[in-house]
């Protein structure tokens, strides 16, 4: 099993305890990965059409696995991919990529945001989907040029810009930092192509938490800029989430954007498996946190990751159990392709016609249409954002 952090791509790194994998037979990898402007950076002064060098990373990764790992006791013909936030997205951009094809037979992407819009260079494939405020997508090379003027406005030749303080070019990002579509690393947007079905053919699991919108001070996005994205369609959105935003605006904005960013892109990449041989698994994670943050009305952004990682030691013994659980379905995933066993409540395959996700709680159950009526809403403007590119299949 190989694990991809999160970070919102400016953070993060490979120190986890893997040997809570190892000590039940897992051969578990976790690396490192070019993060900021040094990992996806669209600048014209560069040579050549990538702009993902940190996904070139992920792939080298997967690449050293299959040529090592069995040095290791492990199985180059059974790797399985996963992450959490930019670790999801990370996933959900090797599902996309063709140098990774055939590097991994099972990918789960926890938290991913592979329907969130993408910055473009001018290698992107036309025509190009809108921005998040449904206007033409940002250019990749204007947004590195204003990064660059926060650190050396002179830097203007590839030259220059390996001159330049790698921490000072960290600290001028604000917020969370973007991959990019360039065409060669990044052929699309991950969402588009799963509609198109252009990921590799490999069993899926996926899905996110009740209230992902925890992250939201942390993205870079303020409220007061959320609610402009939504422009004409907020209203709406609001009479949807009346009940959070009844406790609060905030709260209300805030769940709207976890929906947006995390459960629509999962519920999306099941869907996309629909159109490959290859199964998919959905969930959806609903319990109070345990400690901070303990005022979450709802199991927040990366509390699977603290699950699976940590869960054994949580004061609780409900959670604890759940951790234990929740282990088992991504041990069993990665041993079988298939999360199912028969002493376990049985995940039942995604279809789109019964909208059953595994919701994971003290005690866990099958759901059919979890926050349907939302995801709906928020589909059907992704859809409209995404239609100029779009192939006709993909617009049911």
């Amino acid at each position: 099993m190989v694990w991809i952090h999160g970070g919102g791509f400016v953070a993060g790194s490979g120190d986890v305890q893997g040997e809570l994998f190892a000590a039940r037979g897992v051969v578990f990898v976790s690396i490192n990965y070019r993060l900021g402007p040094l990992g996806f950076f669209g600048h014209p002064a560069l040579e050549g059409p990538v702009a993902n060098f940190g996904l070139l990373d992920m792939v080298m990764a997967l690449e050293w696995v299959r040529d090592n790992i069995s040095a290791f006791g492990g199985d180059p013909g059974r790797v399985t991919v996963f992450g959490v936030s930019a670790g999801g997205m990370a996933v959900s951009m090797l599902l996309a990529n063709d140098a990774a094809q055939g590097l991994f037979h099972g990918a789960i992407a926890q938290s991913g945001y592979g329907t969130w819009a993408l910055p473009r260079t001018v290698n992107a494939p036309a025509p190009a989907p809108l921005d998040m405020y449904l206007n033409p997508a940002q250019s990749a090379e204007s947004l590195a040029r204003q990064l660059i003027e926060r650190v050396s406005p002179d830097a203007e030749t590839a030259e220059d810009l390996r001159a330049l303080d790698a921490l000072a070019l960290m600290r001028a990002v604000e917020g969370f930092h973007l991959p990019l579509v360039d065409g060669a690393t990044l052929p699309e947007e991950p969402g588009i192509l799963f509609l198109a079905g252009e990921q590799h053919d490999v069993p899926v699991m996926t899905g996110g938490n009740s209230f992902e919108g925890m992250i939201m001070p942390v993205s870079g996005i303020s409220v007061e800029e959320y609610v402009r994205i939504w422009d004409v369609d907020y209203p709406a959105a609001r009479t949807l989430y009346r009940d959070d935003f009844d406790k609060s605006p905030e709260i209300g904005v805030k769940r709207l954007f976890g929906d947006n960013r995390y459960l629509l892109a999962a519920r999306t990449l099941a869907l996309g498996m629909a159109r490959k041989s290859s199964p998919a698994w959905l969930y959806y994670l609903d319990l109070p946190a345990f400690g901070p943050p303990n005022d979450s009305p709802g199991a927040p952004h990366g509390y699977d990751r603290r699950l699976l990682f940590s869960g054994a030691d949580l004061p609780d013994a409900g959670q604890r159990a759940l951790a234990g659980r929740l282990l088992g379905y991504w041990l069993d995933f990665a041993r079988n392709g298939n999360p199912n066993r028969e002493a376990r409540l049985q995940w039942p395959e995604y279809r789109e016609d019964d909208d059953r996700w595994l919701v994971f709680g003290i005690k866990d159950e099958v759901r059919r249409g979890i926050a349907r009526e939302r995801l709906d809403f928020i589909e059907a403007r992704y859809r409209k954002r995404i239609r100029s590119a779009a192939t006709p299949a993909d617009q049911r």
